[in-house]
């Protein structure tokens, strides 16, 4: 087995449980792995707040399909922020396809000047209990954590993504 099924096995067991264990997620394999138990466990919401949607993250079928997969359980949205044109094209183009057929989605920029296109955080909450954040952008030193079921911090940033909405089109 893989490091990274390894990985997953290990994230999705914790999803399973609803724990409450914080972890590491600072490489790019494992914060696509983190998105997919998003889209695999979702059953309201998944809010992505990111840079630009980065071919290594986004970009790969696993997570696409799994996008798909959460878009097809009835009540169950994805909600994206970008600080900068996009550059998962595949995935952008199945999220334009989702939402054309009128699946709840939202893609939106941030206008430049605003607090949302200056904030250095990326962040992802699912269902108002788990989250992925990843402190202020540093392309040698990339530290991001994660956990499953933690409310309090979830419920934050949710709100702090409602904050940023309105200033992305």
């Amino acid at each position: 087995m893989s490091e990274i099924d390894s990985y997953r096995q290990f994230v999705e067991r914790l999803a399973e449980l609803s724990s409450s264990e914080v972890f590491s997620n600072g490489q790019p394999a494992h914060a696509q792995v983190i998105f997919e138990t998003f889209f695999k466990f979702a059953k309201k919401s998944v809010l992505i707040f990111c840079n630009k949607l980065s071919e290594k993250v986004y970009g790969q079928q696993l997570l696409i399909n799994a996008a798909g997969d959460a878009l097809n359980r009835p009540g169950v949205e994805i909600k994206i922020i970008t600080q900068q044109q996009p550059e998962a094209q595949n995935f952008v183009a199945a999220l334009t396809r989702w939402k054309g057929e009128g699946k709840p989605i939202s893609l939106a920029t941030t206008f430049p000047g605003t607090f949302a296109s200056e904030t250095q955080h990326n962040f992802a909450v699912m269902d108002g209990k788990a989250y992925r954040f990843e402190p202020a952008r540093d392309s040698q030193n990339r530290t991001a954590f994660a956990c499953m079921n933690d409310p309090e911090i979830a419920a934050k940033l949710s709100q702090l993504f409602e904050r940023l909405e309105p200033c992305a089109a």
